[in-house]
């Protein structure tokens, strides 16, 4: 049975770690007393948003949490990137989608960062194809502050950078959109042809664009960047590379929905093919999170357009 979003040690009624049965007639003071015992001792357990998880169904066991935390573990980057893999096809045939793992240069990249006068930034990620493959959209934005602390607005720019193998070419947001993303007269963008299913038994169904995620946003200077400055040292012999993988992840009805996992990848330096090495492992790190994990999961649109919110240290 597979284990929860990014809490992998999280104890279970089937885990070794749990000494008792929380019962309907256990508080929940004694419950969190329990979570937390289990917890200390688990590698990579968050003490910061604990939840309790019983013996549940497929769907319900992949079921993620309101408030990805930021130290996304290898494992499960790699299980729901197969959740994507088997649980996601193109009509009219089902065949499967292509180029669910992409890189580019982190310099490429970072060097886009506009130069405004907001404090922080945010990367909008827009869903798109081309014949079979996954094609992505990249828009930075500024982030203003509201009420909220934690919380920012954005407007999309009318420009955004189309990422083709690796490469990122800037074009209109509306032209890419109508090519690659939404148009009821073109059979074969992003929302004529995928299709998902809700797990192994059930059929695939067409996506829909007004309930169905087309973009995700990611803070900057608060994620990516945070994630380049606790992987980038003792590294001088390497080129890094950000990496995008497609994955599945459950929204709080079950419905499994597209998301990102970014990480970053080692090159040799001159040698842009062949063997590299992802900085990406199990083991936590409280002192530095994004140390050898992903970035956290972003910021859904629909439901969360044009909102970020920055998630919990």
């Amino acid at each position: 049975m597979p284990p929860p979003d990014n809490v992998d040690a999280i104890p279970t009624p089937s885990s070794p770690m749990n000494t008792k049965t929380i019962t309907s007639r256990t508080s929940f003071l004694q419950a969190l007393y329990l979570f937390l015992v289990a917890c200390i001792t688990a590698p990579g357990c968050d003490t910061t948003a604990p939840q309790l998880i019983g013996a549940q169904s497929y769907q319900d066991t992949i079921t993620a949490s309101s408030a990805d935390s930021m130290h996304v573990y290898d494992s499960t980057c790699t299980r729901l990137s197969g959740l994507f893999n088997t649980n996601v096809a193109l009509a009219p045939r089902e065949v499967a989608m292509t180029a669910v793992e992409q890189e580019l240069l982190w310099s490429d990249i970072a060097s886009r960062l506009p130069h405004d006068t907001f404090g922080l930034h945010g990367l909008v990620l827009d869903y798109g194809l081309s014949n079979d493959s996954m094609r992505y959209g990249i828009s930075f934005v500024g982030l203003s502050p509201t009420r909220d602390p934690k919380t920012f607005t954005y407007n999309l720019p009318d420009s955004l950078y189309a990422l083709e193998a690796g490469i990122l070419r800037s074009m209109g947001a509306l032209d890419w959109r109508n090519a690659h993303q939404y148009n009821p007269k073109d059979s074969t963008v992003y929302f004529s042809r995928v299709l998902v299913r809700n797990g192994p038994s059930a059929s695939f169904q067409p996506v829909d664009y007004t309930s169905t995620p087309h973009a995700q946003a990611f803070a900057w200077e608060d994620e990516l960047q945070a994630l380049y400055d606790q992987n980038s040292t003792g590294h001088r012999d390497s080129t890094f590379y950000l990496v995008l993988r497609c994955m599945l992840r459950p929204d709080a009805r079950g419905e499994l929905k597209q998301s990102t996992c970014f990480n970053l990848r080692l090159r040799a330096n001159g040698q842009p093919t062949g063997a590299y090495r992802d900085l990406m492992n199990n083991t936590p790190d409280r002192a530095a999170p994004l140390r050898m994990h992903g970035a956290d999961f972003g910021s859904l649109c629909p439901d969360n357009c044009s909102q970020y919110t920055l998630v919990p240290r």
